[in-house]
């Protein structure tokens, strides 16, 4: 049976937050109904991601910082956290698309160095989010896309499988 592909979303958001917080010191914890973090995760990322439908609001609060500052991402909207003085700070809703092979007319190149990676950072508007231990992590490839002059214009990052 396929997975379900906001689980799918959910879970592969959830190990993006643990490689992000893991490469900043930051142990995360992930079991079947949530990823977390205890302490305070980096900028714009948060400190809970849920993993299933159901998750009973206490329990998931209990692991993590829940002081101000704490942030839960909701992955199917259905937490009311509100009593404990979370608001919702925006709707989204999962998208979904198989993998595809890259473009050939416009190359993705991997950036293998630290020096790389803070100009991949810089472009992203990252900065000190993106560290090199994530070059370090056999989950990760970081890719970026240059123009003719060698200026970084995009790129992405992959987890998983590489595709």
């Amino acid at each position: 049976m396929l997975e379900d592909p906001r689980a799918a979303a959910a879970r592969n958001n959830a190990e993006w937050c643990d490689i992000v917080c893991g490469s900043q010191g930051l142990a995360g914890r992930t079991d079947a109904e949530a990823w977390s973090v205890p302490r305070r995760s980096p900028p714009w990322y948060p400190d809970a991601v849920t993993l299933r439908p159901g998750v009973a609001a206490e329990a998931l609060l209990a692991r993590i910082d829940a002081g101000p500052g704490a942030s839960v991402k909701d992955s199917f909207a259905d937490l009311d956290l509100s009593g404990y003085g979370f608001r919702v700070l925006f709707d989204a809703q999962w998208i979904h698309r198989p993998p595809a092979e890259p473009p050939v007319d416009a190359p993705l190149t991997p950036v293998t160095t630290p020096d790389e990676l803070t100009a991949w950072a810089a472009a992203h508007g990252g900065g000190e989010l993106f560290r090199p231990a994530l070059l370090a992590d056999p989950r990760v490839r970081v890719l970026a896309r240059h123009d003719e002059r060698g200026v970084i214009t995009g790129g992405a990052v992959l987890s998983g499988d590489g595709r």
